[in-house]
């Protein structure tokens, strides 16, 4: 089994710098959600339920805890020059007896195409596996080509399609899993 860990609450990327999710970047937070609503829906099921800026400081409250219980490490991905919120990135679904772990993500429209989630995965992979993390996954639905595009060109292999595993907004959609093991 593996020790629970902890990961630094600042990480600099070559473009990014994740800085661990707290009250500092909710105002912008709630703005990036609400004026990116539409396009984060699409495939985020709690975009619909986070309604008001009340419910962002509740979920930064969820990640601190989360945090301080080793349970997931949610950060705010910014840029690097202007400290302006881009997105945001976490490990989650911490797995210590199998040494495994999920990875999400999520970036503001006007933002996609740059490789900031590509430089900030990399940078948290780096420190998941140097916590002896040996196997990351990251799962999106079938129709987000985006996202699982972000994984193949990381490295991650896809290993399978899981069926209408994912409901969401009265309908069924497949579940795409990709993983990259400490060694590859």
């Amino acid at each position: 089994m593996l020790e629970p860990f902890s990961l630094p609450e600042i990480i600099e990327g070559t473009n990014v710098i994740l800085y661990k999710r707290d009250h500092n970047y909710d105002n912008e937070m709630w703005l990036a959600i609400d004026s990116n609503r539409k396009f984060l829906r699409s495939y985020l099921m709690w975009v619909d339920r986070t309604d008001c800026f009340d419910s962002v400081t509740n979920a930064t409250k969820h990640f601190n805890l989360a945090w301080a219980s080793q349970a997931k490490f949610a950060y705010v991905i910014a840029d690097k020059c202007s400290k302006k919120l881009l997105g945001s990135i976490d490990i989650h679904n911490i797995d210590l007896d199998n040494h495994s772990a999920e990875i999400g993500y999520w970036l503001k429209e006007d933002k996609t195409g740059y490789g900031y989630v590509s430089d900030a995965l990399r940078q948290l992979e780096k420190y998941a596996f140097a916590a002896k993390i040996n196997r990351l996954v990251i799962s999106c639905d079938s129709r987000n080509r985006a996202s699982a595009n972000v994984a193949i060109r990381n490295g991650y292999k896809f290993e399978n399609t899981n069926r209408k595993a994912i409901f969401a907004y009265g309908d069924f959609y497949d579940r795409e899993i990709y993983a990259k093991l400490v060694n590859e």
